[in-house]
């Protein structure tokens, strides 16, 4: 089965880049069905919440099925329960959240496709106030008197994702249990810091801990250890930097190139 990957393709920055929001979508819809594959797969940050209804129109334009996690830019204006209530209402077999998905999509017999949103947990490198993130102004989650305070916006990032792993481990758990032989992981960031770059080098110390899920990937390998014949393999955005890394036999993840503005194509993967 093969599939057409991509992640960040930011449709909104795309509007703002070309100028025209019927071209730009158009451009978007033909780089990425331009391939002959089964089905897309995104994730995350394809537009922003403000511009969410970007994504139908996108998705009326191509023909293959268009499965996507949502990315921080995804629940802008929105905040994280609302983002993801409106895409789980929303989903339909072309249009397809994959996080609403329980357990996942089997996508032919013992490979599963699992979806998972993720966020980051801050704890890698030295994460500091100094990270500004657009995200601390832009998602409701992160109000507090007085505007974005460290202390609270580090406490809900964790929470957020230490929740974000606990209810991917229950999707894997499950479709272990069911037999699964091939692992196909969806999620917005990267679940390790080897894997988190920025251009072509580790992110710095300061900005680290928001561009890596640290409790997610420990989740990963431990699965990884305790079912060492199934394959797993991540496939993550966010830091807009390309990565491939294998942390062990039965475990690789890969992260996305992208560019504000040029919505395209990361990869042709078969799984």
């Amino acid at each position: 089965m093969r599939v057409t990957w991509c992640s960040d393709i930011h449709l909104d920055f795309a509007n703002e880049t070309v100028g025209d929001l019927t071209h730009s979508l158009t451009l978007a819809a033909q780089r990425l069905d331009g391939t002959d594959t089964d089905f897309i797969l995104c994730t995350g940050d394809i537009t922003n919440g403000n511009n969410r209804n970007l994504l139908p129109f996108l998705a009326e334009m191509v023909t293959q099925p268009f499965y996507y996690v949502l990315g921080n830019h995804d629940v802008y204006g929105l905040g994280w329960q609302r983002a993801r209530n409106l895409a789980t209402k929303e989903s339909t077999p072309h249009l397809c959240y994959l996080t609403s998905q329980q357990p996942g999509i089997e996508v032919y017999p013992g490979c599963w496709l699992v979806g998972q949103d993720g966020w980051y947990d801050a704890r890698v490198g030295m994460p500091t106030a100094k990270a500004c993130l657009r995200d601390f102004w832009e998602i409701p989650d992160y109000d507090s008197p007085g505007g974005p305070d460290f202390g609270t916006i580090l406490e809900r990032s964790r929470n957020k994702a230490d929740n974000e792993t606990f209810l991917l481990k229950e999707k894997l758990e499950a479709i272990l249990l069911k037999g699964a032989q091939k692992v196909v992981v969806a999620t917005h960031v990267p679940p390790f810091e080897k894997a988190s770059l920025y251009l072509g080098k580790p992110s710095p110390p300061h900005t680290a801990g928001w561009f890596c899920n640290k409790g997610m990937g420990t989740m990963l390998l431990k699965l990884a250890k305790d079912h060492s014949t199934v394959k797993f393999l991540v496939l993550a955005g966010h830091t807009h930097d390309e990565a491939t890394v294998s942390l062990r036999p039965n475990l690789s993840v890969m992260v996305a190139p992208a560019k504000y503005g040029m919505p395209s194509i990361a990869a042709v993967l078969d799984i």
